[in-house]
Parts: C-alpha cells; structure tokens; sequence
C-alpha cells in the first residue's frame, strides 16, 4: 500500500507522486493526459512480470487543493482510494518485481511534483478499505489538545 496527502500546483505532464524504477515499480502519478487520459486523474502502476498493471481514478483531482490517495494490491487486485474512498480496481495477480532502485518521492528521472507532499505512507501489506477512511479521517484535521502537551 501506498498512501500520500498531495496538494497538486499545477501540472503540464505526469507528475509523479511516488516512485520507484521498474520492477518493484509502485507508483502513483498525477497526468495532463497520460495516466487514464484525461488531466486530472490519479493511477496507481504496478511492474508485473514484463509490463506495467495500472488502475486510474474515476474522478478528476482538482488543481490547488489537498487531496489524500491510496493504491493498494493485495496480490490479486490493484485499488486506488481518493479522499478515503474506493474509487477502481483492475485484477491482475503476477507478483510485483523486486529491485534495489531508489524509491523517490515526488520526483524521477523524467518528472516531478509540482505540489506537496505529506504524510506519505508505505505499508508491506494492502490496507482494507475501512482502515483507509479511518487513515483519512484522522489525517484531515487532526489538532493537538487545547491546553497541555500533545
């Protein structure tokens, strides 16, 4: 699973939002028309095998706003979540390829984040769907105690 709160600036290609080059490959960009091929859509790719497995959000991602995403695989189905929500899926179940590439963080070789990142996430196993919202919830306003220490 991996899970990020992104606040998308502006785009004009890809931007990729978490990476790591070919083979253990999770990623999730955000496309200008790339990824689903539409401006505004979020995927989540996995290397499986000899070629990438992809699912794409439904909804578009508006410009200058906080938004909290989530791809899972559960060594089934990819998923992506949007603002703790369910979104798409796409079965495949080849294994994803193991590499010793960098993981990089709103950046590679080809594209960068044009945004913020925060809070990213990396958990070794597919976080159901309740635990995600539960991620969500706690993640969009969470303030200290008043008075005292947190």
């Amino acid at each position: 699973t991996l899970a990020a709160w992104i606040y998308i600036g502006a785009t004009a290609s890809d931007r990729v939002i978490m990476h790591k080059v070919n083979a253990y490959g999770l990623n999730l960009a955000y496309s200008a028309g790339g990824v689903g091929g539409a401006a505004g859509k979020i995927g989540f790719h996995r290397f499986a095998g000899a070629s990438w497995s992809s699912v794409n959000s439904t909804s578009n991602q508006p410009l200058n706003s906080w938004v909290f995403v989530v791809g899972t695989y559960d060594g089934t189905s990819s998923k992506i979540y949007i603002n703790g929500n369910y979104e798409a899926s796409t079965d495949n179940a080849t294994a994803t390829g193991v590499n010793n590439n960098a993981l990089t963080l709103g950046y590679n070789s080809t594209a960068g984040l044009s945004g913020q990142l925060d809070d990213t996430r990396i958990y070794n196993y597919a976080l159901t769907a309740t635990q995600i919202k539960t991620l969500y919830n706690n993640g969009a306003v969470n303030f200290g105690p008043a008075t005292g220490t947190p």
